[in-house]
C-alpha cells in the first residue's frame, strides 16, 4: 500500500499511519507463514528500505534500517558496527560459500555478529498477544458495557489492525474494530435479555483470553404506594349548641346558661377566655359577675348587684401534638347583653 495516502476508514485505513502499519503487518504475516514451513530451519530473511534517503534520522541521512530475520539470529539484538549494502551481499556469499563478486563486497563487513550458534526455531507471530478486559462484569439489561483491549507486538502496541470480536450468549454476535496507533481498542454493546456472554478478541490465529459479562434484570418496581400529597390543612371545627339569644335576662337565682355545649374534633383541644363587664351598678348589697365554662363546654354567667352586663366568651380550638400539619387553629366568639 502507498505509505502516505489519505485516510480511508471504509477500506480499513482509519489513519494515514494505517498504511505503514499495514505494510509492517504484511511483512509480519509473510514471516509468520514462512516460519511455519520446513525451510524455516535453514532460512534467513533480510529486509531493507526502498528509499532510505527519505528517512533522515537523528544521526545522518545516509543511515537506513536493516532487519535480519532467522532462527539463527540473536533475538532483539541491535548491531552497532558499520554495515553497508555490500554487507548484505557479502553475508549471502558467505552463506552459500561463494567468493566476493567485486571490491565492494570484498571490503564490506558481513553480518556475522548478528548470528548465534544456538538457534530458536519457534514460529513467529505477527501479533504476539491480544489483551481483553476486564475479566468479568455485571450489567443490567438495557445498559451498555465496554471492553478494552490491546494488540501487542512484543512489548509494543500494534496499531491499525482489524480485531474480530466474538460474543457468545443469548445471541451470537461477531463484530470488528481497528486498533488505535497505540495498539489499543475498545468495544461497547448492550443486551435486552438476561443471561451470560462470553467474549474474546481474535486476530488470525492469536486469540485473547475470554471475558464474561453477566446480564441481570432491572429491579422490580416498588410496591410501596407513593405518599399522597397532603391537602392544605383545614381549620379545626368548633360546634356550639343551644346558644342563648344576644339579649337575655338572668333567672331568679341570678344565673343564666349562655351555651349548652362546645366541642371540636378529636384532633383539637378547646381553651376559653371570658369577660364580664357591668354597665349598671345597683346601689347597696353584694356585687359580683362570674362566667364559668365546664369540661363539656357549658358556659354559665352568675351575677348580683348589677342591672345590666356585657358578657363575652371566646373559644379557641388548637391542634393536639402531631396534628399541626393537618389542622389550623380556629376561634368562635360571642357577646351577650344580660339584664340583672
Amino acid at each position: 500500500q502507498d505509505h502516505g495516502d489519505r485516510e480511508r476508514p471504509g477500506a480499513g485505513y482509519p489513519y494515514t499511519e494505517s498504511y505503514m502499519a499495514d505494510n509492517d503487518l504484511a511483512l509480519g504475516r509473510v514471516v509468520e507463514f514462512l516460519s511455519r514451513t520446513p525451510q524455516w530451519k535453514e532460512m534467513a530473511i533480510i529486509v531493507i528500505e526502498d528509499d532510505p534517503q527519505g528517512g533522515v534520522d537523528h544521526v545522518d541521512a545516509h543511515r537506513s534500517l536493516c532487519l535480519v530475520i532467522s532462527p539463527w539470529v540473536k533475538r532483539g539484538y541491535i548491531g552497532h558496527k558499520h554495515y553497508s549494502f555490500g554487507s548484505i551481499f557479502k553475508t549471502m556469499w558467505n552463506v552459500f560459500g561463494l567468493p566476493p563478486q567485486n571490491q565492494y563486497d570484498a571490503g564490506a563487513l558481513d553480518f556475522g555478529d548478528l548470528f548465534t550458534e544456538k538457534p530458536d526455531f519457534a514460529p513467529f507471530n505477527a501479533v504476539d498477544a491480544l489483551e481483553l478486559g476486564p475479566a468479568s462484569q455485571r450489567a443490567q439489561v438495557g445498559t451498555q458495557v465496554c471492553l478494552d483491549g490491546k494488540a501487542l507486538d512484543g512489548a509494543d502496541g500494534l496499531g491499525g489492525i482489524p480485531v474480530e470480536l466474538g460474543i457468545r450468549g443469548t445471541e451470537s454476535i461477531t463484530d470488528r474494530v481497528f486498533t488505535e496507533m497505540s495498539g489499543d481498542f475498545s468495544y461497547c454493546y448492550t443486551r435486552t435479555e438476561v443471561g451470560t456472554d462470553t467474549v474474546s478478541a481474535l486476530f488470525r490465529s492469536v486469540q485473547s483470553s475470554e471475558v464474561t459479562i453477566e446480564w441481570f434484570a432491572p429491579p422490580a418496581p416498588s410496591t410501596t404506594p407513593e405518599p399522597t400529597p397532603s391537602a392544605s390543612p383545614a381549620k379545626l371545627p368548633i360546634t356550639v349548641t343551644k346558644v342563648a339569644p344576644k339579649r337575655v335576662a338572668l333567672k331568679a337565682n341570678g344565673s343564666r346558661v349562655l351555651v349548652k355545649r362546645t366541642t371540636t374534633n378529636a384532633s383539637g383541644a378547646l381553651t376559653y377566655t371570658t369577660r364580664c363587664k357591668h354597665t349598671k351598678r345597683q346601689p347597696g348589697g353584694k356585687h359580683m359577675c362570674k362566667v364559668t365554662v365546664s369540661s363539656k363546654g357549658k358556659v354559665r354567667v352568675v351575677s348580683a348587684g348589677y342591672g345590666k352586663l356585657t358578657v363575652r366568651v371566646t373559644a379557641t380550638a388548637t391542634p393536639k401534638p402531631g396534628q399541626e400539619q393537618a389542622w389550623l387553629p380556629s376561634t368562635w366568639r360571642k357577646t351577650w347583653t344580660v339584664k340583672g
